[in-house]
């Protein structure tokens, strides 16, 4: 299409409402939107950058990361809440900051019990 355009804005915006991408992501496709004139479909295929809202995934990692950080996780389950973000922070840092930050907090719970 050329350069960054109304379009392009638009589509990026349709893509954060129908929680395709996240925020976060969403200023790195900006970027790259407006260096390379393509549009935000393109760069978010090209560059994988699909948020993981699948469930399953979720929980398969959510369970992967209270294994690697036991610890922490009994912490948690004694009653010490404010250890949840370590555990959100691994998990985030797990998917390469690609998960759906709502979704993964509620696969932990869930698997925290």
């Amino acid at each position: 299409m050329g350069a960054f355009s109304g379009v392009h804005l638009a589509e990026l915006l349709a893509e954060i409402a129908a929680g395709t991408i996240s925020a976060t992501i969403a200023k790195e496709v900006l970027a790259e939107a407006v260096r390379g004139g393509q549009g935000p479909k393109e760069i978010i295929a090209k560059k994988g950058l699909l948020q993981i809202v699948d469930a399953d995934a979720l929980d398969a990692i959510a369970q992967k990361v209270l294994a690697e950080n036991a610890e922490i996780a009994a912490r948690y389950k004694a009653g010490n809440a404010n250890v949840f973000g370590a555990l959100v922070g691994a998990a985030m840092r797990a998917t390469g900051g690609k998960a759906n930050a709502k979704a993964l907090q509620d696969a932990l719970k869930k698997a925290l019990g």
